[in-house]
Order: structure tokens, then sequence, then C-alpha cells
């Protein structure tokens, strides 16, 4: 993969990290909103229900940009005289 490639992938995976932060945000805000321990535990259900997915894929898209910047770019080839 040349340079750009690799920042290509890298700002798409990030762009996506960041597409997803409402969905935890939103999940996180319920839970530390809750005003009983039954509210509570009702947040914490939903949240593992509509999170759990996500964050996975958050840990994979995170793996696949340390993969990529570890990475070196392939070198471009000597014009041929």
């Amino acid at each position: 993969m040349t340079e750009q490639e690799i920042a290509g992938e890298i700002n798409g995976y990030k762009q996506q990290l960041e597409q997803s932060d409402y969905k935890v945000m939103k999940a996180v805000e319920r839970i530390f909103s809750a005003s009983s321990i039954t509210e509570l535990l009702s947040a914490i259900a939903a949240a593992a229900k509509e999170v759990a997915e996500i964050i996975s894929q958050r840990q994979t898209w995170r793996d696949r940009i340390n993969e990529l910047e570890a990475m070196e770019p392939d070198q471009p080839e000597a014009p041929q005289e």
C-alpha cells in the first residue's frame, strides 16, 4: 500500500469511530442520569443490547488503525529510463 492509501484507510476508520461515538455516549448518559437503582439496571441492560456490537466493531477498527500505522508504505518504483 502507498502512504496515501494507508492514510486514507486510517482516516476512514477514524471517521467511523467518530460517527459511532454518539451511540456509546447516549448509552453512558442514560446510565449516569438514572435516578433510581431500577432505572440504573434498566439503563445498563439497554446499553448492553444497544452498544455491544458497536463496541466490538470499534475495537476492530482501532486494531486495524494500529496495524496500518505500523505498516511501512511501499516504496514507489523509480521511473525506468
